[in-house]
């Protein structure tokens, strides 16, 4: 590996190499950043012509559409106003409800058609005068000739419901938009009012309803008309109605558009970048005196990729020649140091993989210059490495066995709080996992430190010795007593002559016997006991790998009995607690003289009963849900618990489409709160009292210590006592030398003062 790191270190490669890849960098490294900045300066031009061209375009497109919509209503107002017109238009309020004189109807078709559909540049598609109850009393298309049609009811389309929300607004001119199969259907209302009479507006006699030409109005002014800049150009309204050059298009996109929609209907215009997938860029304004949106989008990089797109294609050639000579220089350079290491490298894969077999040429190895040096090395390298796996090979495989088994039963003894699991669990895995070990078992030395009693043992001889309450003395004739007498490893290597085995008739099968102590600090707490079938078969590896495993497992016991004990002691300190705040709770109460203290916020419901519901919160300590009242509404409480105590509830009341259990949840979790607010408060309320306490005594003895006079001293303490404790009367007594406390004998008793001062 090292070898590897000194090839890739530039001042280790021959001159050759350097000089191949320092004119390999010196033609890539400035075309690439030649390459960058061109691409980059593309891309800002072409941004910049686009948001130039989106605005401009768009500008001029929004004006042609603003200006014929402009001129569509003024027509229409110009008509409506015209004093040759009023005769006719204001004749309508007789009209309604009875039929029309056709000669009149045909009178009224020939006027339309000559002041508007004729003369109108083609603006208006048809144009249909209404009653004020929505009939239609005749209907006007573009021609001269044409067929009186019936009187129809128009009273449920949008532009009769529009003319009526004119009406309530008190506009004379409103505009419509809907969509008629796939088509927009844009519709200009004008209302025809009589004069006003005694200066008060009449209701309008009728409606008089254009309908647009789609096609001149907005289709012919939405079409793309540049050859390089792909722009999508649309209408659309807060409805959702979005209008192109060839119909009315999908709304899927419209959630899109709402900033620019609303920015241009406070009369906002201007150019906004958005990513719809690719970067693009938006021009937006309002149609004034019209419900529509003008929007005009493309993407930023459109230019971009066709100039981008040019320049490779005339940069072909020199790319490729460049290229070319890359490429001769890459496999002049290969075929001088490629095969080599080539060879090199699969001699180092097969070290890896543990395969010394495969040769090295000694071509290789004779070359005089840095990749001979290498081969010569990695060859040293292989020698010595077959060396050392042949002799740990022989180390390793004798150790892995205990060295996992070891690591699992330390893993569970350092996560297993249970003492009595954790034993049983570690002796059966010392006999699963050491196959010269058949019987373990574990003793620990009880308090008076006069025995060790078995705790945990392995098979049906161990379950015995369980139930018979196995133990031996320590300092007994045994390798359990004399380990745990002295504290060090007891072995019996051949049971048969040893003087500390104790033969027991459970297992007879013993040959030899560990017992290792558990020690925790300088004491010692129990004895790790292993036994086997086989005489001397504790090697010291063994015997070591077994100690650490006894080290552990001491530890884990003595963690599993602390934690225990930590338990203990952290539930007495917990029921000390609960205690103390439930009695700092009554004195509270107590010296606020109330059993209740409640407040609320809100409607008040009318039934009051719903404080059973409290009730029920504080007798269970459990959410109590009320039924549906006749509100429509779902009551329910849920206790304040602080700790283990029940402060009091809290009631709320909710409409029944609101209620669910993630309210519920959600009042829990404010309760719990509430209940750690009321404790704060009240432990800072007791806090500002013994500060008030501390500082009412500190300046009473600030006074008395600036007195000299014991009179004074008197006169001060029972002014100042008197006013702390808001007494009418204090008395401060001063007794003789001998302790007496009784009046002098003469049975006079001395004067006092005011405050109570003899």
């Amino acid at each position: 590996m090292s070898e590897r790191i000194r090839l890739l270190s530039i001042f280790s490669w021959p001159i050759w190499v350097k000089v191949s890849v320092s004119f390999t960098v010196a033609i890539l490294v400035p075309l690439v950043v030649l390459a960058f900045v061109v691409v980059g300066g593309i891309r800002e031009i072409s941004q910049r012509n686009v948001e130039s061209n989106i605005a401009q375009n768009g500008a001029r497109q929004r004006q042609v559409i603003s200006t014929l919509f402009n001129q569509a209503q003024n027509n229409l107002n110009t008509f409506v106003a015209g004093p040759e017109h009023q005769t006719m238009l204001l004749a309508l309020p007789d009209a309604i409800g009875v039929s029309v004189n056709p000669v009149d109807k045909a009178r009224m078709i020939t006027t339309l058609q000559t002041a508007l559909l004729n003369t109108g540049g083609g603006l208006y598609e048809k144009i249909e005068l209404l009653d004020a109850a929505g009939n239609m009393i005749v209907e006007a298309l573009p021609g001269r000739v044409q067929t009186l049609s019936p009187t129809e009811d128009r009273s449920s389309t949008p532009a009769y419901a529009a003319g009526l929300n004119a009406e309530i607004q008190n506009l004379e001119q409103v505009m419509s938009v809907s969509i008629e199969g796939d088509s927009p259907v844009i519709e200009i209302i004008n209302l025809v009012r009589p004069d006003a009479y005694a200066g008060v507006v009449q209701p309008p006699a009728g409606y008089l309803v254009a309908r647009l030409n789609n096609q001149t109005a907005i289709y012919n002014n939405l079409a793309n008309t540049s050859e390089f800049f792909n722009a999508r150009t649309f209408l659309t309204t807060p409805g959702g109605i979005i209008i192109g050059s060839n119909g009315v298009e999908g709304a899927e996109s419209h959630a899109n558009l709402t900033n620019s929609i609303q920015r241009a209907l406070i009369g906002e215009s201007g150019i906004e970048h958005f990513d719809s997938g690719v970067d693009s860029v938006r021009y937006y304004a309002s149609i004034p005196n019209t419900p529509f949106v003008f929007l005009s989008e493309s993407a930023v990089d459109a230019v971009s990729s066709e100039m981008v797109n040019y320049l490779l294609a005339r940069s072909f050639a020199v790319l490729m020649g460049i290229a070319f000579l890359i490429i001769v220089l890459v496999l002049f350079v290969t075929q001088l140091i490629a095969p080599p290491l080539g060879r090199l490298r699969n001699v180092v894969q097969a070290i890896t993989a543990g395969n010394f077999d495969v040769q090295i040429t000694e071509d290789d190895i004779r070359r005089g210059d840095e990749i001979g040096l290498l081969v010569g090395s990695v060859a040293d390298m292989r020698d010595h490495i077959q060396r050392l796996i042949r002799d740990l090979e022989t180390r390793i495989a004798a150790r892995v066995r205990d060295v996992n088994t070891t690591q699992e039963i330390s893993r569970y003894a350092a996560t297993q709080r249970d003492l009595q699991q954790l034993m049983n669990q570690v002796v059966g895995l010392i006999v699963e996992r050491f196959p010269n070990i058949y019987h373990a078992q574990i003793f620990l030395v009880d308090k008076e430190r006069r025995y060790a009693v078995l705790r945990a043992s392995t098979g049906e001889p161990g379950k015995r010795l369980l139930e018979r309450g196995h133990r031996l003395a320590v300092g007994s004739v045994s390798v359990v007593g004399q380990a745990t007498d002295q504290g060090q490893v007891m072995i019996a290597r051949d049971t048969e002559t040893s003087r500390v085995h104790k033969r027991n008739e459970l297992l007879p099968n013993t040959l030899a016997e560990l017992a290792i102590p558990l020690r925790v600090g300088e004491l010692t707490i129990g004895v790790l006991d292993v036994q086997s079938k086989q005489s001397d078969t504790f090697s010291q590896d063994q015997i070591n790998v077994l100690q650490t495993l006894a080290d552990q497992i001491a530890v884990a016991i003595e963690n599993a009995r602390l934690y225990q004990e930590s338990v203990t002691q952290l539930e007495e300190i917990e029921r000390g607690r609960s205690a103390s705040s439930r009695q700092s709770w009554r004195d509270y109460m107590s010296s606020h003289r109330a059993q209740l203290l409640e407040s609320e916020a809100g409607s008040s419901p009318v039934n009051r009963s719903l404080s059973k519901l409290r009730q029920e919160a504080t007798a269970s300590g459990k959410p109590a849900v009320g039924s549906l009242t006749e509100r429509n509404t779902i009551a329910f409480a849920i206790p304040i618990r602080l700790r283990d105590q029940i402060l009091g509830a809290v009631e709320w009341e909710l409409p029944q489409d609101e209620f669910d259990n993630n309210k519920v949840q959600l009042a829990q979790e404010l309760t719990d709160r509430l209940a750690v607010s009321l404790e704060n408060a009240r432990l800072f309320r007791e806090s500002q009292r013994s500060v008030e306490r501390e500082r009412l005594v500190n300046d009473i003895a600030g006074r008395l210590t600036s007195q000299t006079d014991i009179d004074e001293i008197l006169q001060t303490a029972v002014r100042e006592v008197g006013q702390a404790l808001r007494s009418p009367r204090v008395s401060i007594r001063l007794h003789e030398v001998n302790g007496s406390d009784s009046p002098p004998k003469n049975g006079n008793n001395p004067p006092q003062n005011g405050n109570g001062h003899s």
